[in-house]
């Protein structure tokens, strides 16, 4: 949790096969005081259904 903490201003992603799961986990995490949390829906293997080229990703 200190890990989290030390990054609060960041977006954290919770990565998780199972929505209710994912779900509860952040709205755990936003009731812990980290206002920036999003899940990716369907978990990582989301991201193996697109080719490398169509993903583009901004980090903050």
């Amino acid at each position: 949790m200190a890990l989290l903490h030390s990054n609060k201003g960041k977006i954290i992603v919770v990565v998780g096969e199972e929505m209710k799961l994912t779900t509860e986990f952040c709205n755990f995490l936003v009731g812990c005081g980290l206002p920036k949390v999003c899940s990716l829906s369907g978990g990582i293997s989301t991201l193996q259904n697109y080719r490398h080229e169509e993903i583009l990703v901004k980090l903050s």
